[in-house]
C-alpha cells in the first residue's frame, strides 16, 4: 500500500512538470555547460534552422542561437494573438544560464524578447538582419571652367599647385599635394528599430484567484485492512482520500513586484475506498481550509507560494461494503500547510503544482483518532 501511495504522488509531480528537449548532438551535458530556452506566448518553428520535435523547453549549447517562432499567446484581453509568417531573433546564450523568449508589444507591432531568467533582465538581441554599410560620401565636384581661353588659362593657374622659386645653385623643392578627403565608413549594422512607447508585457502578479483543484492524500490511524479480488491487503487510513475541491485566493497587497500577501479559502470532498468484491471499506468527508499565503515573484511567469492555515473536516461517513459502520466521527480544527509553483499560461489563466499537509485529529466521544496526511494537488486558476 505504501508503494501505491508513493507512486500516484509520484504520477502527480511528473504530470504537472514540463519535458525538455536536447537540441545539440553527443552525449548528454551537465547543466552548468549548457543553455536552456523556453517560451511564453511564442511556438518554435525552428532553432538554428533546425526544426525541433515539439515543446516548449530546450537544452542548448552555449553561443550564438537563431530561434524562428510563430505568436501563439492565448486570449489576451479577448483577442487570440497568432502568426502565419515567423519572427527571427538572434542572441547570444551564456552556458548556465536560462532564456525566456516572449513577445514585447507597441500597439499593434509585435517584436521577440530574449530575458535571461539568471539575472530577470532583457538581453541584447536582434532581428537576425544582416549588416548594412552606410553609403560613402562622394567629393564635391570642380567647378566648370569659364569661357574663352584666358579664363581657361586662369582656372588652370588657380588650381595648379604653388611653387616656390629658388635662388640659383640652390635645390627646388615642390609644395605637397594636396590630400584627398578619406571617407569614413560605419560598419555598425543599423538594428531593427523599435518603435517608441514598446513597454515590457506586465508581469504575472495575480490579485485574485479562482480554481478547480484535484489531489491525492494519504495518511492517518488505520481504520481497517481490506483484501482485493487478487488476494493483496489494503489498509484505509482516517487521512486518506481523494480531493476535488473550489478554492478562491486574493493577494491584494504585492511589494516592490516581487512578493505579495493576501487570504484564501477552498472547500470541497475527500473519498476513498479499500478492498473489493464484497468486502470493501470507503471513507468520505467535506473538507473547508482557510488560509494565508505569501507569493514570491522567482521569474516573469512563475510564482513560490507558500501557505498555511486551519481545516475543518465535516460530514464524515466510514462505510463497510456500502453501509455505515455509525461511527460518529467529529474532526476537530487542525493545521494545514502548502507548498506551491505557479506558472502563467495567459494573461488569466495559470496552472499550480503543490504539495500539501494536515495535522488534524478525530474524536469519538473521548478517543482521538489521528487523521494527519500529505499529498500533491493540481489545480488551474483562473487569474486576475
Amino acid at each position: 500500500m505504501a508503494a501505491s501511495r508513493i507512486a500516484l504522488i509520484g504520477v502527480l509531480v511528473v504530470w504537472s512538470s514540463a519535458c525538455v528537449t536536447t537540441m545539440y548532438r553527443g552525449p548528454r551535458r551537465p547543466d552548468n555547460e549548457t543553455v536552456l530556452v523556453e517560451t511564453a506566448g511564442f511556438e518554435i518553428a525552428s532553432i538554428d534552422d533546425v526544426a525541433p520535435p515539439g515543446g516548449s523547453k530546450f537544452r542548448l549549447l552555449p553561443g550564438a542561437h537563431r530561434l524562428e517562432m510563430y505568436m501563439s499567446d492565448g486570449y489576451m484581453r479577448g483577442v487570440m494573438r497568432t502568426s502565419r509568417l515567423t519572427l527571427s531573433v538572434c542572441f547570444v546564450a551564456k552556458p548556465g544560464h536560462a532564456y525566456l523568449a516572449r513577445p514585447v508589444y507597441a500597439g499593434p507591432f509585435v517584436r521577440p524578447q530574449i530575458i535571461d531568467e539568471n539575472v530577470t533582465y532583457p538581453v541584447a538581441s536582434d532581428d537576425c538582419s544582416p549588416p548594412k554599410r552606410r553609403e560613402v560620401a562622394k567629393a564635391p565636384a570642380a567647378p566648370a571652367p569659364a569661357d574663352g581661353d584666358d579664363a581657361a588659362e586662369t582656372a588652370s593657374d588657380e588650381a595648379a599647385p604653388s611653387r616656390t622659386v629658388a635662388a640659383p645653385g640652390e635645390p627646388t623643392e615642390a609644395a605637397p599635394s594636396p590630400r584627398r578627403p578619406v571617407p569614413t565608413v560605419d560598419a555598425e549594422a543599423p538594428r531593427a528599430p523599435v518603435r517608441a512607447g514598446a513597454t515590457l508585457p506586465p508581469p504575472f502578479r495575480p490579485t485574485l484567484d479562482i480554481a478547480a483543484e484535484l489531489g491525492f492524500f494519504q495518511g492517518g490511524e488505520e481504520l481497517v485492512t481490506a483484501t482485493t479480488g487478487n488476494g493483496m491487503s489494503e489498509t484505509l487510513g482516517a487521512g486518506d482520500g481523494l480531493l476535488l475541491g473550489l478554492g478562491a485566493r486574493v493577494t491584494p497587497l504585492w511589494l516592490a513586484d516581487r512578493v505579495g500577501f493576501g487570504v484564501g479559502g477552498g472547500a470541497g470532498f475527500k473519498v476513498w475506498q479499500v478492498g473489493g468484491n464484497g468486502a470493501n471499506s470507503m471513507i468520505f468527508k467535506w473538507v473547508l481550509t482557510t488560509s494565508g499565503h505569501v507569493a514570491f515573484s522567482v521569474q516573469p511567469t512563475w510564482l513560490i507560494v507558500l501557505q498555511g492555515g486551519v481545516e475543518k473536516d465535516f460530514g464524515i461517513d466510514w462505510s463497510i461494503n456500502g453501509t455505515s459502520t455509525g461511527v460518529p466521527l467529529q474532526s476537530r480544527t487542525g493545521f494545514v500547510g502548502d507548498v506551491g509553483l505557479q506558472h502563467a499560461l495567459s494573461d488569466n489563466m495559470s496552472f499550480v503544482a503543490s504539495f500539501r499537509f494536515t495535522i488534524l485529529d478525530y474524536a469519538v466521544e473521548d478517543v482521538t483518532v489521528g487523521a494527519n496526511s500529505f499529498g500533491a494537488t493540481v489545480s488551474l486558476h483562473y487569474s486576475l
